[in-house]
């Protein structure tokens, strides 16, 4: 007995001295807030009293299952917003470094300005997918997504980690649909007034 009290278990999973039907993780020297669900043992196993003695599971998968719900919170990333808000402000950040190039170089100004958005783009993505993969979530949206097909990023990304990520892909369509349907309100006008003059609506 003495021998136990000198020096405490290792690392690993126990029965929760406060809770039967659980497990606790014991660090060495303390318990922590993880706990997961206690199997039945099999009726050949002997299941010690005391709670020190090492409870036999496969702690990495107990781990896991432990942290599942608080990984999944961890979707909503600062990044993921902005981008899914991109539509609101990028273009305001565009014209801007257009409007300050311009007298200088026209050409280069429109270069500038595309050069700003792809380095924007591909940090907040990068930035996302780092935050992520932090939280546990090891399968994420590739980078190049993000520049190619924008909607598409936001589609693997709801995809791999699951309910979390529809918000930011509802928010990016929605903002999308809204903005192409003033462009239409706005062009639609126009439209009827030169098919009013031609007599047939303009070929594209």
């Amino acid at each position: 007995m003495a021998e136990l009290q000198q020096a405490p278990p290792a690392a690993n999973w126990y029965p929760d001295p406060q809770n039967p039907l659980l497990v606790r993780w014991w660090d060495g020297q303390a318990w922590t807030a993880n706990t997961a669900e206690r199997p039945q043992p099999q009726a050949h196993q002997f299941q010690p009293e005391n709670t020190y003695v090492p409870f036999q599971r496969n702690w990495a998968a107990e781990h896991a299952t432990a942290n599942l719900a608080l990984q999944r919170r961890h979707t909503q990333t600062v990044s993921i917003w902005l981008l899914a808000t991109m539509s609101l402000w990028l273009g305001g950040i565009s014209y801007a470094v257009i409007g300050l190039l311009w007298p200088i170089n026209p050409l280069g100004a429109c270069v500038g300005a595309l050069c700003v958005e792809i380095a924007i783009l591909i940090v907040l993505a990068n930035r996302d997918r780092t935050q992520l993969q932090i939280s546990g979530h090891d399968k994420v949206a590739p980078l190049i997504l993000i520049l190619v097909c924008p909607l598409a990023f936001f589609i693997v990304r709801a995809v791999r980690v699951g309910r979390g990520g529809l918000a930011p892909l509802f928010t990016y369509v929605g903002i999308g649909v809204v903005f192409a349907a003033i462009a239409v309100l706005i062009a639609l006008p126009y439209l009827l007034a030169a098919a009013n003059q031609s007599g047939h609506y303009p070929v594209a």
